[in-house]
């Protein structure tokens, strides 16, 4: 009866500029709306930017903006009061705009299976946005 949505399921690294608005709208067992129910919302990963808790307004609703500065797949779920919502979403946070090189030193020999040494990579180079 009650639901879990998200606006988007895939959204840009950032500090808010690219989010997913996540609602929640609380019934009960007459598919009537709560006003004033607990919600708590827990999500994997971290960097993680958005209101963890809070209670439905006077519609039976909670709504929260969710942003991330780190890339990767986030995993969110709620709960209302003491009830689990079977409804999960998963957010993928892109990387944003490449803001950075990178550059590493690496092992400039090795000594491979045969104990001989050979050269390796002498260093790596790789894009990274601005929160990386």
């Amino acid at each position: 009866l009650s639901t879990f949505t998200a606006s988007a399921t895939s959204i840009t690294a950032s500090s808010g500029s690219s989010s997913s608005i996540l609602t929640i709208t609380a019934r009960n067992t007459d598919n009537q709306l709560v006003s004033g129910a607990l919600v708590s919302i827990t999500s994997s990963g971290s960097n993680n930017n958005f209101t963890a808790s809070g209670v439905t307004n006077a519609s039976g609703i909670f709504t929260t903006s969710f942003s991330s500065t780190l890339a990767e797949a986030k995993n969110l779920s709620v709960t209302i009061g003491q009830t689990v919502l079977s409804q999960q979403h998963t957010i993928t946070v892109n990387p944003g705009a490449a803001a950075k090189t990178v550059i590493t030193s690496g092992t400039p020999f090795a000594l491979n299976n045969s104990g001989n040494w050979t050269a390796g990579p002498s260093f790596s180079v790789r894009l990274a946005d601005s929160f990386d």
